[in-house]
């Protein structure tokens, strides 16, 4: 054999190598889509397909991946590199149960309502002592969570029961006079009033104390003057969500903030982000772009149509985007279990346009269903700015 053969068959060995173990190998993205009507998924730019068991199933992707997961008449899409996350959760909201809570606070001096929370719901009692029935809850191990409230509205008392709780079930609390001592004050939220951009008249926010298993428990409601507020001793963290609207009709503009602690009663200091500007193609199913927001803290978009009682939801992030600064929302019509998710001809359709600015890592914040904000998790900050308009589908 001569020396270039050799060095030929050489040359050839190397390539079908490289051909064989590309430099980019896939990875497995294991996702999990419970409770979901429908569930569909897209690899690297790819067809979309369904799973042979949407509840949970793998996605062989190289660099980013697309799961659309139907919820009633919520469509939520989920756009991400594989650098972002490989194990996530997109499951829809659990099924709805009722029970039913016996409260006794008659050991509190001065008790004339009650408040109970639960996991994704809560419920008014009328007096020291009675039955509350919850129409909306959630089967499961949770915290269960009675507040006590003077006559001037005022929480005096509270406390809390991890119990195990199923549909049709009917359990009790009791609130000692001790439980007075479980109020934490001192939690305060400062002034952001001069962060409000001129001509901006809505404000509006609250405070949460978060209790280990992810009850959430309101606390107090907060003006763009901030304000004191008090906690419980047994939350894990407390959490606080500020928001500013423009009352310009269409389109409006819109800013957040979400923060959380690393323990109760904190001081939180708001910190609005800058007004954002999108544009939305007037199209059934738009294009968004000017999606290049200049921010280290940038981790992607929200963007949302909705039109009669439906929704097309969109969580874009910014390494699934990369160097482009527009996303359009696709069409799912042709996927079975997602027929009608287009708004029709002559339909008003409301677009929203999200920045999402935070220094939360999408493989924390992703490992739980998304319903809402991630309030569970500690020392969180996440900044919001909004863009609304209105138009009709062609």
């Amino acid at each position: 054999m001569t020396r270039n053969l050799r060095l030929s068959l050489a040359l050839l060995a190397v390539a079908l190598f490289l051909t064989a173990c590309p430099s980019n190998p896939a990875s497995n993205v294991a996702i999990t889509a419970a409770s979901a009507d429908a569930v569909a998924y897209s690899a690297d730019g790819g067809d979309w397909q369904v799973p042979d068991n949407p509840d949970e199933f793998t996605i062989a992707a190289r660099s980013s991946y697309q799961v659309a997961v139907r919820c009633g008449d919520s469509t939520n899409i989920y756009a991400f590199a594989v650098s972002d996350a490989t194990a996530v959760d997109f499951s829809c909201e659990p099924e709805k149960i009722t029970y039913t809570v016996t409260y006794d606070a008659t050991q509190v001096t001065g008790a004339d309502h009650v408040m109970l929370f639960a996991q994704q719901t809560s419920a008014l009692g009328s007096g020291n002592t009675g039955q509350i029935a919850v129409t909306s809850g959630v089967a499961g191990t949770q915290d269960l969570v009675l507040v006590v409230y003077d006559g001037t509205g005022a929480a005096i008392a509270a406390r809390m029961e991890t119990l195990d709780v199923s549909d049709g079930g009917s359990y009790s609390i009791t609130v000692e006079s001790g439980d007075t001592g479980h109020l934490r004050g001192g939690g305060s939220v400062s002034d952001f009033s001069s962060q409000v951009p001129a001509g901006w008249t809505s404000s509006s926010g609250f405070v949460v104390a978060m209790t280990p298993l992810g009850t959430q428990v309101i606390l107090d409601f907060i003006l763009s003057s901030g304000g004191s507020y008090t906690s419980f001793d047994f939350a894990k963290h407390d959490a606080v969500m500020v928001s500013v609207k423009d009352q310009s009709p269409n389109p409006s503009k819109t800013l957040a903030q979400l923060l959380t602690s690393h323990a109760p009663a904190a001081s939180f200091e708001v910190q609005l982000p800058e007004v954002f500007d999108a544009t939305v193609s007037h199209e059934a199913l738009p294009e968004f772009s000017n999606l290049n927001r200049a921010s280290s803290d940038l981790v992607g978009y929200h963007l949302q149509i909705e039109w009669g009682t439906q929704t097309i939801s969109a969580l874009v992030s910014k390494a699934f985007l990369g160097s482009s600064a527009s996303y359009r929302i696709p069409d799912l019509t042709g996927v079975s279990g997602f027929s009608g998710a287009k708004p029709a001809s002559g339909e008003t359709v409301k677009a929203t346009a999200e920045t999402l600015e935070s220094n939360a890592d999408w493989k924390d914040v992703l490992k739980k269903p998304l319903h809402g904000m991630p309030l569970d998790l500690p020392d969180l900050n996440v900044k919001i700015a909004g863009d609304i308009e209105e138009y009709v589908a062609p």
